[in-house]
């Protein structure tokens, strides 16, 4: 009864917004106030730019996780060939030496798998701060373009709900919940930081 009552006010809220699509000024005009919208998530993770970081990214991670793999398995075949050629009986201080050894550099190799998804953790986030950057230095070129007040940040696409918490999450998401497709600017700042990466690209 609850998602049939969820996908009832979805569909009306859907029928409600598609009758509201009045025109909205986009130009800057004196005493109106003028905004443009924008899906700065779309723009920042959608870009040329952020797909040659996640492909250069993927690449590097994947040689280097079949490395640590190849080592991870050359010492658990050591600890496991010691542990087969010697019962626990027989084991003098020299077997104990090689065991403890291989067990350290196990314990070695795990710390340094660790800090190695910890530093692409911070890779990540640290370039995508630099997309955000100049998504944002764009988005204000724009604006000032086009003599608007100020962009709102909103998500675009199609609702989708499979439960109340979803509807009020997506709620929060769009804070714009309809526009005239002309005030946003998405795919405008998108097509600007693809341009401004190709050059950048061909000037390295």
């Amino acid at each position: 009864m609850k998602q049939a009552s969820i996908a009832l006010f979805a569909l009306a809220l859907g029928l409600v917004l598609a009758q509201d699509q009045r025109p909205v000024e986009a130009q800057g005009a004196k005493g109106q106030f003028s905004v443009l919208i924008i899906d700065f998530a779309d723009v920042v993770e959608n870009c040329e730019e952020a797909k040659d970081i996640f492909d250069a990214w993927k690449k590097q991670r994947e040689k280097a996780e079949t490395d640590l793999r190849s080592r991870a398995a050359d010492l658990n075949k050591r600890i496991q060939d010691i542990q087969k050629k010697t019962k626990l009986s027989e084991r003098d201080d020299k077997t104990y030496d090689a065991l403890k050894r291989a067990i350290e550099e196990k314990g070695e190799l795990e710390g340094e798998m660790a800090y190695k998804n910890v530093m692409d953790q911070d890779f990540i986030a640290r370039r995508m701060q630099e997309l955000m950057r100049g998504a944002k230095g764009f988005t204000n070129e724009v604006r000032l373009e086009r003599g608007a007040d100020i962009v709102i940040g909103t998500k675009r696409g199609p609702i989708q709900l499979e439960s109340q918490q979803d509807l009020q999450e997506e709620m929060l998401r769009r804070r714009a919940l309809a526009y005239d497709k002309k005030i946003d600017i998405t795919d405008e700042v998108k097509r600007m930081m693809n341009a401004d990466w190709a050059k950048r690209k061909a000037n390295k």
